[in-house]
């Protein structure tokens, strides 16, 4: 562009009323948690506890303590024990263990102070009486490295006792102590149930070591027994402290060191935060997205150990379905928000139990197939035993993964390889993710890490699917699966469907990129997913007895009546939407009253178990938000039966079962200010229309955009193309004007008008509405840059 012209429309940019400017972004301080040091909430559940959490996607620590200590919870997020591999003997079940806690006690047993969760640095304040003396800390656990850090200082000479003390409720678990002249440790490890020569066997260890600087460690011990580790911390008035935990027994820190491990902390918190942001004009949903950012960077670190039901956060030996990755939503349900929140390494983890697992996950496609059809249905009398119609897999399926519910890490079941509740769609949820991950980032070294799952997977349907021709001669291939643990196989169920059809039309688009990194794809296999992606069953549509109203159904086995089970108050049939990606914003209005009515049969039956439902939280909302239900509603609705019900300062949604899949919950918000649907992007697609603005949320197709809606009027689009490609907007100003460097088109479904416009790696543009006008303004576009400097490219 010639500078003239961009003078002009810079001109035109300033001259814009400052009125469309008005929302602001929140400070994050805003909403930083403050606890009594006596009263810190809970920290040991056997689910996730009610106290201020730290992390680094390996070690955690659990803010407690009351009027007389404070106390610190150790977590480690790999420190998993291998069971024998059983199901129902909570002492040999695999699964992670609790570590350790760091207690301070001062010698006067006298703590009058607050705990303030500062939410930019990620860090824990004390202030107030501890001790002789009023003191200040301030604690984190690093970014770059598994330390955890308490750096203080206090106006008055003081003696502090500490204590080390790894976890021991499993009493076969060793545990060790041991001392240097300067400092100690403890140490727990895990123990190996398999037979002797198993390979799939493992042990873990996890080390504490205590050190201090500033201030002189005293009167080091280790009791009788080698059980724990004591110390005296010797504190002088206005001298600031540190007291550290490390993994090695031989490290010691100086100043200068700390000094730096705080400033990448700081550093890669600020960067964390800056990736993307909202502002709502509603503190109590800004303070809940926040909030779950803030849990997902804590908690999940780009090429760190996945996190299982409750994180890094287990303080018992005996957690919840012992903390496993389980297959069907609560896994992959933490990550549900991190793709349009811009945060998408967060998920690089998520493939790898699954990969880990892939050989035995083929083994039981072959061998243990016939095992999978063991329950005759809870939930449907009329359910048979589809196996025994089908003759051609008595032999199982060849080069196909089978996953079980319940996995573990480095390639075992946690309860088991015939630990399969009925469910073929395990793997299929969560390459549903996978391939979201994918569509978001466009990244192929992990594209080419992901594809044998990601093939295997969908061999397995290939072979499972029934092809049923219609009479019309027209034919389709049905999906038989259980739509939640033990309930027996139906026939299109909505779930598998949305989420094996979401693993297809991934495959074929991603069909030619796979040659060109590498990946040769026979052309027959190409034609086979591309047939069964044009032929795979529709969601399945039904009668609601309740109200009499068609909704999308549970699954293609009704009532005995003929009618259809939404699923029984359990929104398991929405789940075709988030993970499954079905459908969005782009489809008929016949579609989206069905999927309405989705929604409203599922609240019908039992609005309060619907919308406080522990299994619903990372989904009932964002799916009813997209099938277009009213935005005020489910605003209402979450804030009445989750943030103001189970709502945690900690900001967990704590209903005592669950762990980070609630984090997921934070997709409701985002799909109310963007959504994708089948190549097309639109902003504010189900809001209510008050004021509000974001910054950097991510599109399919690497596109950032931000935007604002004032009034009512969306008011400002920018975009940011990390890595090139076609943008096709949903005209969000409603204008018949179009304006100079885009092209106008349409929706695929909905007929919708769009914006649309080629981009270069690294482009940015900007619209900006000109009320007096009534027309969209392009102000300037901008090449940042030719050649993407993201990997894959």
């Amino acid at each position: 562009m010639k500078r003239p012209a961009v003078l002009s429309l810079l001109v035109l940019f300033f001259l814009l009323p400052l009125s469309v400017y008005a929302a602001e972004f929140p400070e994050l301080a805003e909403f930083n948690p403050v606890w009594e040091s006596a009263d810190p909430g809970t920290s040991y559940d056997r689910s996730l506890p009610t106290a201020a959490l730290l992390g680094n996607g390996s070690l955690g620590v659990v803010n407690g303590g009351d009027a007389q200590r404070k106390l610190f919870v150790l977590t480690r997020g790999d420190l998993w024990s291998c069971g024998d591999l059983s199901i129902g003997y909570e002492d040999r079940n695999i699964g992670p263990i609790s570590f350790a806690d760091l207690e301070i006690r001062p010698e006067t047993q006298n703590i009058a102070s607050t705990d303030t969760l500062d939410l930019p640095t990620a860090a824990l304040k004390t202030e107030g009486r501890f001790g002789r003396g009023k003191v200040r800390l301030e604690s984190c656990v690093a970014a770059g490295e598994d330390v955890f850090i308490i750096m203080g200082v206090s106006d008055a000479d003081d003696v502090w006792n500490l204590r080390l003390v790894p976890h021991n409720e499993k009493k076969s678990f060793p545990i060790d102590a041991g001392s240097s002249a300067d400092g100690c440790w403890v140490r727990r490890s895990t123990v190996n149930l398999l037979p002797e020569g198993d390979p799939r066997g493992w042990v873990r260890t996890a080390t504490a070591s205590l050190s201090a600087v500033g201030a002189e460690l005293t009167g080091i011990t280790i009791p009788e027994g080698g059980k724990e580790a004591q110390a005296s911390l010797k504190i002088r008035a206005n001298e600031p402290f540190a007291i550290v935990i490390a993994s090695d027994p031989d490290r010691r820190f100086t100043w200068e060191e700390l000094a730096k491990l705080k400033s990448d902390h700081v550093g890669w918190w600020k960067d964390w935060w800056a990736k993307s942001r909202i502002a709502l004009e509603d503190k109590e949903l800004e303070s809940f997205w926040y909030g779950q950012v803030y849990l997902l960077g804590s908690c999940v670190r780009q090429g760190k150990f996945p996190p299982g039901l409750y994180g890094l956060w287990v303080t018992t030996d005996y957690p919840n379905w012992h903390n496993d990755f389980h297959m069907n939503y609560n896994y992959v349900g933490t990550w549900y928000g991190c793709f349009a929140s811009n945060r998408c390494e967060a998920a690089e983890s998520l493939p790898d139990p699954l990969l880990a697992y892939l050989p035995r996950a083929v083994r039981n496609a072959k061998e243990n197939l016939q095992k999978i059809d063991r329950c005759k249905g809870r939930f449907y009398q009329n359910t048979r035993n589809y196996l025994d119609s089908r003759p051609d897999l008595a032999n199982g399926i060849d080069d196909a993964a089978l996953f079980p519910v319940a996995l573990g890490p480095w390639g075992v079941s946690a309860e088991g390889e015939e630990s399969l509740w009925s469910q073929i769609s395990n793997g299929a949820f969560q390459c549903a993710v996978i391939c979201t991950h994918w569509e978001y980032t466009l990244d192929r070294e992990y594209l080419k890490k992901v594809f044998p799952l990601l093939d295997k997977t969908a061999n397995f349907f290939l072979a499972w699917c029934e092809k049923e021709t219609l009479a019309d001669g027209s034919y389709r291939y049905c999906v038989w699966d259980s739509h939640w643990e033990g309930s027996g196989l139906q026939k299109n169920s909505a779930p598998a469907l949305g989420c094996v059809k979401h693993l297809f039309a991934t495959l074929v688009d991603a069909a030619p990129i796979l040659r060109e990194i590498g990946i040769e794809v026979p052309d027959a296999k190409i034609a086979a997913w591309n047939d069964f992606n044009d032929h795979l069953a529709p969601l399945p549509v039904g009668i609601y007895p309740i109200n009499g109203k068609p909704v999308r159904m549970l699954s293609g086995v009704e009532n005995a009546d003929g009618s259809a089970n939404p699923s029984g108050g359990n929104a398991i049939n929405l789940e075709s939407v988030i993970p499954g990606e079905a459908f969005a914003f782009d489809v008929t209005d016949d579609f989206r009253t069905l999927a309405v009515n989705a929604v409203e049969g599922n609240i019908a039956i039992s609005p309060n178990n619907v919308w406080s439902g522990i299994n619903q939280t990372p989904k009932l909302f964002a799916t009813a938000i997209r099938c277009g239900y009213p935005a005020q509603k489910v605003i209402d609705a979450f804030k009445e039966h989750q943030l103001r019900r189970i709502g945690q300062k900690n900001f967990h949604l704590h209903d005592g079962v669950h762990g980070v899949e609630k984090i997921g919950a934070m997709e409701f918000i985002q799909s109310m200010l963007i959504q994708c649907d089948r190549g097309f992007v639109k902003v504010f697609p189900n809001w209510t229309g008050a004021d509000a603005k974001f910054e950097n949320l991510r599109a399919k197709g690497c596109f950032l955009l931000s935007a604002e809606m004032k009034d009512g009027q969306v008011v400002r689009v920018s975009i940011r193309s990390e890595k090139g490609g076609r943008l096709r907007l949903v005209d969000p100003f409603g204008s018949q004007t179009v304006p100079a460097g885009w092209t106008r088109g349409q929706t695929r479904n909905s007929g919708k008008p769009t914006l649309e416009r080629a981009f270069q790696p690294g482009e940015t543009a900007e619209l900006l509405w000109n009320a007096e006008a009534a027309v969209p303004v392009p102000v300037t576009y901008i090449m940042v840059c030719c050649h993407s400097a993201d990997k894959g490219t």
